[in-house]
């Protein structure tokens, strides 16, 4: 039987699409864990390229902290989230950690501006770098969606089962006695 080639392209259409319904949130976990602790790995490694920008964020926020202390740590931090990632359970905790790691990653934007952008919208290397984290915030944002919230518990506290009555409303001349 001979397909139309309107029909193949439907039919591939179909397959592609079936694939990557199934396949999707493992790559997208895989894909996360791979950067975030490959990256960690080599700032605790000690041969980051990233190094000489977190160092001299490192300088403008928290000049008291040891620079090889913290490339250290935050390289673990990096790896953890790498490692949560790979875990369902994990999945609100590495949420919050990932939360505060892009507020970190972000900040040279503001603060180092000499290091991060040529000129107003046009990002230096370094730059570049960092605005990549969107995609991570736009892949962040699409696992979160697949969450189910959490529901409140059945029985509240007798407070809030008073907060959620209806409250019968009297006329504003009646007055109480």
């Amino acid at each position: 039987m001979m397909y139309s080639f309107h029909t193949i392209r439907i039919l591939f259409d179909q397959k592609v699409i079936s694939i990557a319904r199934k396949v999707h949130v493992g790559l997208t976990r895989a894909s996360l864990f791979f950067i975030f602790f490959w990256f960690g790995a080599l700032k605790v490694i000690d041969t980051s390229p990233a190094q000489p920008l977190v160092l001299d964020l490192l300088r403008h926020t928290l000049p008291f902290v040891d620079p090889q202390t913290f490339l250290i740590g935050f390289g673990i931090f990096e790896m953890t989230i790498g490692l949560l990632f790979l875990f369902q359970s994990f999945e609100r905790i590495v949420f919050s950690a990932l939360a505060v790691h892009l507020i970190m990653t972000f900040m040279p934007l503001v603060l180092l501006p000499d290091v991060t952008w040529i000129k107003p919208f046009v990002p230096t290397l370094e730059g570049q770098y960092i605005l990549k984290n969107v995609v991570i915030v736009a892949l962040a944002t699409c696992m979160i969606a697949r969450l189910h919230p959490k529901n409140l518990p059945i029985k509240l506290p007798v407070q809030q089962r008073l907060k959620h009555r209806k409250i019968e409303k009297k006329p504003l001349n009646q007055t109480r006695s």
